[in-house]
Order: C-alpha cells, then structure tokens, then sequence
C-alpha cells in the first residue's frame, strides 16, 4: 500500500479544527455507530445551510445519474465532500464547490465502477424476480407477500454493498489517495464495523425508501442527511487527520 504521510496523499485542505495534514495513522473503529443520533448530528451539522446541501446534493444526483453506469457520480460524491469540508471549517459554502470534485475525476470514477458492477446484477434479479411475479399466475395473496420480501432483499443487499464504499471518496480527496487504494482502505476500515454499519445503512436506505413512497420529495429532502451523516463515519474513523472525534 502507498505510503500515505508522503506529500502525494496529503490534502491541501485545512480548516479550522480539521487537519488533513497529519499522518494518516491507524483508523479509529471502536466509536458507536447510533443510526438515529448519527442522522441527528448530520442534520445539526449542515442545518445553518441546510437549503445549500439540498441543492448541491440535488444537483449531484441529477448529473450523477445522468451518463451511464454511474460515470459522474465519484466527481460529485467528491465535490459534495469538499462541500461538507468548507462548512466543517466554518466557511460559508460555495455551490461551485460540488464541480471541484471533478478535479478527482480519474480516481474517483474506479470504485464507482466497482460499485456499479455489484448492483447491475443485483438490479436484474430483482426485474427478473418481479416479472416472474407478475406473469407467472402467482395467487394474489402469494404476490402480495412476494414483493415485499424482494424490496426486503434488495434493501438489504444494498446496505451490504455500500459498506466497503463507506470512507473511499474522503481518503480520495483527503490523501489524494488512489481509487483502488482508496478501496483497500475503506474495505480494511468498515469490515471491522461491519455490523454496526450494515444496521446504519439499513435504517438509512428504509427511510429513503418510506420517503420515496411520499411523493419522492421528502427523499430528496432526506438525501442531503445521508450523505453528511457518512462523512460524520469518516471524521470519526480517520479523526480527519486530527487526534479526537469532531462534535
């Protein structure tokens, strides 16, 4: 693995309590992982700009899901990082930010190919599970069962994908780190909270999916919590470069 104290995997970041000049050191993984209180801290964090974060989150799903199998999508989790960084730093975020995370681009694009490639399989079932539901002359009680249990199953295989992706667009703009490097690290760093975390991602991808089912809006309004409640899992793994948990 890379060395990464060498200037290369330093961030050019610094703002205020953070310091992402550090050596990187060895990630914390004994905090408590409260999906609840997780989600509460994320929306205190960004809630004096909380409108900003919709847009720019909005924004970055919109172009991220607009090339396929998900090109886009590395550049805009990156931006929305930096995004959260300026905030962190008690700056006042700029919009234009989110389109800095194309300057991670080429890195940022290998784990979400990686990514990619897990849930087209996973997609296909589920179409292929739903129209065998559909057209195979299931009862209406046995269909009515049925579909519930594939969403169940989606949703959970979901929340077991998005683990090994947990800390990887952070070290990637943090440590300037590799793509797959990146990867290595993140999958080294979530699989020893692997639990608590599948329970997180669980809760969060429930709650996106209740809200989807209320007109989408309130998904979107959800989204912009999510995303910072991950980036809440980073400060408090790798510390953010620094010696202690941010509050």
């Amino acid at each position: 693995m890379s060395d990464f104290n060498s200037p290369q995997h330093q961030s050019s970041y610094n703002h205020g309590s953070f310091n992402a000049n550090a050596p990187l050191g060895q990630p914390n993984t004994a905090f408590p992982i409260k999906p609840i209180e997780r989600l509460q801290r994320a929306f205190d964090i960004i809630k004096p700009q909380y409108w900003m974060f919709f847009l720019i989150t909005f924004v970055a799903l919109i172009i991220g899901g607009a090339v396929p199998f998900g090109i886009l999508l590395g550049a805009m989790y990156c931006g929305m990082y930096m995004c959260y960084r300026e905030l962190r730093g008690g700056n006042k975020v700029a919009f234009e930010t989110l389109f800095k995370g194309f300057d991670h681009f080429a890195e940022s694009i290998k784990p979400v190919l990686i990514m990619v490639a897990l849930i087209i399989p996973l997609t296909v079932v589920f179409y292929i599970l739903f129209f065998v539901a559909m057209i195979g002359g299931v009862p209406p009680l046995v269909f009515l069962v049925t579909i519930p249990l594939i969403y169940v199953a989606i949703l959970l295989c979901s929340a077991l994908i998005m683990i090994p992706f947990t800390f990887v667009f952070p070290l990637i703009v943090e440590r300037k780190m590799n793509g797959i490097e990146a990867l290595k690290l993140s999958w080294a760093t979530s699989k020893q909270m692997f639990f608590p975390l599948f329970k997180f991602y669980v809760i969060c991808l429930l709650i996106s999916l209740v809200a989807s089912l209320c007109c989408v809006v309130p998904a979107y309004l959800f989204a912009p919590i999510m995303f910072v409640s991950v980036f809440t899992l980073y400060e408090d793994a790798f510390n953010a470069g620094g010696s202690q948990p941010l509050k």
